[in-house]
């Protein structure tokens, strides 16, 4: 469930988990069979650099939603929060024991086969997900942003559409919604994504600070993304933001302390 303008849409999913899996092996078929000839190898430096920041990325995903114990909710139709994914939440849930009362809704994520890949295009700004975990970065966007912190903040807005099953969702958009709502709730879902990634790169230690600085980077391609600008100032409001610096003090502190122990 997600809120707006002063009121609430319950957005009901389209398509089972399968057929989730089943289109986004499709549709990255296509991308394969095109366009494998510009994928970088995977011993690549800018391979190897994507990868270990999506590993620190999917590590917080199942460290503090708990993928596997089903003691994490992440959203729609939860009577706990009105995001889709609220790191806040699960972990004060699971410090205090209290799981949340709504329904977990995270088996779509069971046995995902994440898999990062970069190809060789440097005019393509952008990035793309697809349900069953694939996740293609264009070299445009990697020379467009500088540090690791940039980039996982676009890394953990495409790990978040998939949690979220935000494909899921636009298809159905695409399919029955005319033109105007249409627009409305894919733009939804990328805020949505974006305000997931500040949260989820945060409690994988990296600093939210870097979230805006990155989407202000980046230059809208088509009517479903807000612009640069106005998504920075999104993920700049106060609440936001010292929502994720919270999880990533947490996630500094709890660091520093595995150093010390092994030390």
């Amino acid at each position: 469930m997600s809120s707006g303008g002063g009121r609430v849409v319950r957005r009901r999913r389209c398509g089972s988990f399968a057929d989730d899996r089943e289109y986004g092996e499709s549709c990255f078929a296509f991308v394969r069979k095109n366009h494998s000839s510009k994928f970088l190898s995977s011993l690549h430096p800018d391979s190897v650099r994507v990868n270990l920041i999506t590993s620190q990325l999917l590590d917080a995903v199942q460290r503090n939603l708990d993928i596997k114990g089903r003691d994490a909710s992440l959203v729609h139709g939860s009577p706990c929060k009105d995001t889709s994914l609220d790191v806040r939440h699960a972990i004060q849930s699971k410090k205090q024991g209290k799981p949340c009362r709504s329904q977990p809704q995270i088996s779509h994520l069971d046995g995902l086969d994440w898999e990062v890949i970069v190809v060789k295009n440097d005019g393509h700004v952008g990035a793309m997900s697809w349900p069953h975990g694939k996740i293609i970065v264009f070299t445009g966007l990697l020379n467009h942003l500088e540090t690791d912190d940039e980039i996982a903040t676009l890394l953990a807005h495409e790990i978040a559409h998939v949690v979220a099953r935000h494909p899921s969702e636009s298809i159905m958009y695409k399919k029955w919604f005319p033109f105007p709502l249409k627009v409305h709730f894919i733009r939804r879902t990328e805020i949505e994504a974006d305000h997931m990634a500040m949260l989820l790169m945060a409690a994988a230690g990296f600093d939210p600070h870097a979230a805006p600085k990155a989407v202000e980077k980046l230059i809208g391609n088509d009517i479903y993304h807000l612009s640069g600008k106005k998504r920075a100032q999104l993920l700049s409001r106060a609440k936001i933001m010292d929502e994720a610096l919270e999880l990533y003090k947490e996630a500094k502190s709890s660091k520093a302390s595995e150093v010390n122990f092994n030390l």
